[in-house]
């Protein structure tokens, strides 16, 4: 069973007043630093002991990180040998996948950092202690634009998952990065808003540097989907931030108008899919409206590309055999003052 140190940042100040390790650390043999510089992957820490005034000391070091649950678990322990010691950064030394390290982010970049304490023994107690942070992960992936190009299907009303999905975006020390998409496990697969259950699915991507990050692109994209950016290198993998929805990316007016006439047609509030039809029906050129209230309904005809081609007042039914051939969308107001909508498809 793995131990945990359960310290608190009081206690090691306290012991640490004591100051057998000497505050300066020698990095990469070259430069002296202290306790607030950072470290990367690849330094080389070396610590130094100062003179301990009991005698018979028998000096051990542990280097333990802070979890997500502020406890402290060891990574190395060893012995104080010529009163020195030192350890160097690697994948290797952070390797244990069923612990989960506390991510600390920056305030003043999307860097990310990880928590180490230095502990120092002397038989088996703590008699000083130092804090180090180290940046190993990839910095959060920061999106700075993206873009959907693609041929829209209007009679289908989706791009036939062939768009075209662009992102410029920023993270720092990135060896690979997955696009991730958000796909609702309940809903459709066109959303409008981020879904509450879904599942992730990973998607390899390859990356082009640019002058102002990396670039992906992603050729099977539609609308109503969610998508975050994913960086990864040998320490450890780091979600964006941001999440792209891509119908928030469309910039055609005639599409948006497609896609609002198809989400009023497919999420009619108040009325079942039957009973929409039961109300709106098409046969020989002839849209019948069937409310049995009496009065005149308010009805609008729109094209996939969302233009208004009819628009009137009808008690039961209107000849539309003067329309093109293809797909259109119906719009009645009820006399409750709601919508319905629905498609049809003139032959």
């Amino acid at each position: 069973m793995r131990f945990f140190i359960l310290l608190s940042f009081f206690i090691y100040s306290i012991v640490s007043s004591a100051q057998v390790l000497d505050r300066d650390i020698v990095v990469n043999n070259v430069d002296k630093v202290t306790s607030d510089h950072t470290f990367l992957d690849g330094d080389l820490l070396s610590f130094k002991i100062k003179p301990y005034s009991e005698e018979n000391y028998n000096l051990d070091w542990e280097l333990c990180i802070e979890l997500q649950d502020n406890r402290f678990a060891p990574l190395m322990k060893e012995s104080v040998t010529n009163d020195s010691f030192y350890f160097t950064i690697t994948p290797s030394l952070f390797k244990q996948n069923d612990l989960i390290y506390r991510r600390i982010e920056s305030s003043k970049d999307s860097s990310i950092y990880y928590h180490a304490v230095i502990f120092l023994y002397n038989k088996s107690v703590v008699v000083d202690s130092m804090s180090i942070f180290v940046n190993v992960l990839p910095s959060i992936p920061k999106i700075i634009r993206s873009n959907l190009e693609g041929t829209f299907n209007y009679e289908q009303c989706c791009y036939n998952d062939q768009a075209k999905l662009t992102v410029s975006f920023t993270s720092h020390s990135m060896d690979e990065c997955f696009l991730v998409r958000i796909q609702s496990t309940k809903d459709s697969l066109f959303l409008n808003t981020f879904p509450e259950d879904y599942t992730l699915v990973y998607i390899p991507i390859n990356f082009a540097d640019n002058d102002s990050g990396y670039s992906i692109q992603y050729n099977e994209a539609d609308w109503g989907q969610y998508y975050k950016i994913m960086s990864l290198n040998k320490y450890g993998s780091v979600f964006s931030m941001d999440t792209i929805h891509t119908t928030e990316l469309i910039n055609d007016s005639n599409v948006i108008s497609a896609i609002e006439h198809s989400n009023q047609s497919t999420n009619i509030k108040s009325l079942n899919y039957d009973a929409v039809y039961h109300i709106i029906s098409y046969k020989n050129n002839n849209i019948y409206i069937n409310t049995n209230s009496g009065f005149g309904i308010p009805i609008k005809i729109f094209s996939p590309e969302g233009h208004l081609v009819l628009s009137a007042t009808i008690s039961n039914c209107i000849d539309i055999s003067f329309l093109p051939k293809g797909l259109y969308y119906v719009k009645a107001l009820l006399t409750t003052g709601k919508y319905v909508s629905c498609k049809i498809i003139k032959i």
